[in-house]
């Protein structure tokens, strides 16, 4: 093809693109153009039954497939565009698929039935605040004994630390109990004579796991269930008799003025650990308890339950959809049985390694984006204690509770518009966390950086382009030590005697003009030591 003809060809490809593009059904972001149509209450129905009661349940409660749909809790938003826009496009990385080949109009009127699950009249609350949070953390009201508002109470239920952006009638529902998941509570006799007692969190044809009261999550394998017997919903019975109408209002009031997780407070709160220093210096047999499986980076596991000899009879034992929106690069890391695993821009799960259950999930959307962004990969999380660690593409690091998936922290670390971005997996010491960087072709400074696991704060920052002055500074013609590169994405070693962090860096900057950057370049394309509680260069 001649270069007239493939310019043509090109542009022609782009006009029909954005003809395309434009064709597509775009969602009023303020009104629902039925919002006032009384016949699509009944017609968004027969589209949900044709297209969602099998996954969300003919009332919305929701099933092990998908989450319910009658609480007016909506992860992706709840305004009539955000949820046109979350069934249009589906959920990457869940079972939630694209209905892009619905009619617009048909999406917009099953809106309407989704939200009717939810619908309650009655106007704001009436209610006292103060009082509700004292009902809230009493034996009357009861409410701290199964959730929590920014880490203070119980784990069994829904956080309810951002219950204000629903409106005060769904609160209220919420507070009465008269809408949301079937719950159950359930009694487990197992083969070794122990009984347990609590709530239902998952089940397949191979596990079951069970939240008891003190908030533990056990995971036991049905094989090992000689009897399950239902004990009923896992949700009050007696609070019309218990909350009076000023009651319920005050707990509204309370509830409706928490609009997000104020991370100020969960800050403080220590989770119970699962994987101390201790044992990612020595990992346990079937752990897998950093990026590289150990500190010394060997990638390889002692385990010989698969060998030469039978690796070729291995099958399939469980599935699950992957995390994120692009490819997956995450190396999972396995903690006593538990699979965290990572995906961009930011999302992390847990699952049950034996039966691939999911045990939680955490999805922080990405607020900023730049357009030059070429790398929207991660590759994984760190485990210390009992906290999770991984970055977002738009550079945030974060810190979970590893028993609920519940966010603890959140730091900005760089600018996104700048070219930096996330995407390696941390390293965590006893006391630091270790996160590099990406972005060499983006024109950018590399650096790594080493933060206090508890509470996000920075503790060091070691640049891996030498700076005039420095070591190394000789190395770069002019100012092109400004925009020299060495991303550190790659997650490095560590040596606990000697204290010394082993750390590749990246390509110089420009890739492939060195005229640009004469020299040697230091320390681009290099193995660094460091000390760890310094980040100097040894």
């Amino acid at each position: 093809m001649g270069g007239r003809s493939f310019v043509i060809a090109v542009a022609s490809a782009l006009v029909l693109s954005a003809a395309i593009a434009a064709a597509q059904p775009k969602p009023d972001a303020l009104t629902n153009p039925f919002a006032n149509d009384p016949t699509a209450l009944n017609a968004g129905r027969s589209v949900y039954t044709a297209a969602c009661i099998s996954c969300h349940g003919i009332t919305g409660v929701g099933s092990d497939r998908a989450p319910a749909l009658n609480s007016g809790n909506f992860a992706h938003g709840g305004r009539d565009d955000q949820l046109f826009q979350t069934i249009r496009g589906g959920v990457p990385g869940t079972q939630m698929p694209s209905f892009a080949k619905l009619p617009a109009d048909d999406i917009w009127r099953l809106v309407i039935f989704v939200k009717s699950f939810s619908a309650q009249s009655g106007g704001p609350s009436t209610g006292d605040a103060k009082a509700g949070e004292a009902l809230f953390f009493s034996d009357k009201g009861g409410c701290s004994s199964c959730h929590e508002i920014n880490g203070r109470g119980g784990t069994a239920a829904s956080d309810l630390s951002a219950e204000g952006v629903k409106a005060d009638g769904l609160i209220r529902v919420g507070v009465q109990h008269s809408r949301g998941p079937d719950t159950r509570i359930v009694d487990i006799a197992l083969r070794d004579g122990r009984k347990l007692h609590g709530v239902l969190k998952a089940r397949d044809v191979t596990a079951v796991h069970v939240q008891l009261a003190d908030g533990r999550y056990v995971m036991l394998d049905l094989a090992d269930v000689t009897s399950m017997t239902d004990q009923g919903r896992a949700v009050p019975s007696d609070i019309a008799k218990r909350l009076s109408h000023e009651d319920v209002e005050d707990l509204t009031a309370y509830l409706a003025a928490h609009k997000a997780r104020d991370l100020a407070q969960t800050a403080k709160v220590v989770p119970a650990p699962v994987l101390p220093y201790e044992r990612i210096v020595k990992p346990a047999a079937g752990d897998w308890a950093s990026y590289w499986g150990d500190y010394a980076g060997h990638h390889f596991s002692e385990l010989s339950q698969i060998n030469a000899g039978n690796v070729n009879q291995l099958q399939a034992r469980w599935a699950a959809p992957m995390l994120g929106d692009t490819v997956m690069e995450a190396t999972p890391l396995v903690v006593d049985g538990v699979m965290y695993m990572a995906g961009p821009p930011g999302d992390v799960a847990a699952f049950d390694a034996r039966s691939g259950l999911q045990i939680w999930r955490f999805h922080r959307k990405q607020d900023v984006k730049n357009p030059y962004q070429i790398n929207p990969f991660n590759k994984g999380v760190a485990v210390l204690d009992g906290r999770v660690f991984f970055g977002t593409l738009d550079n945030n690091l974060i810190a979970l509770d590893a028993h609920t998936g519940r966010e603890l922290w959140e730091k900005t670390i760089s600018d996104t518009m700048a070219g930096y971005t996330i995407t390696g997996a941390p390293l965590a010491l006893k006391d630091k966390l270790i996160v590099g960087m990406s972005g060499g072709e983006m024109g950018i400074r590399g650096y790594l950086d080493a933060y206090d696991p508890a509470t996000g704060k920075q503790l060091w920052r070691t640049f891996t382009i030498a700076a005039p002055g420095e070591p190394g500074g000789d190395t770069w013609a002019g100012d092109s030590w400004k925009y020299g590169g060495a991303p550190t994405w790659l997650t490095g070693s560590y040596d606990p005697e000697t204290n010394t962090l082993i750390w590749p860096t990246g390509n110089p900057g420009p890739d492939f003009n060195p005229d640009l950057r004469k020299g040697d370049n230091l320390y681009t394309d290099s193995v660094l030591a460091l000390d760890a509680d310094t980040g100097k260069l040894k």
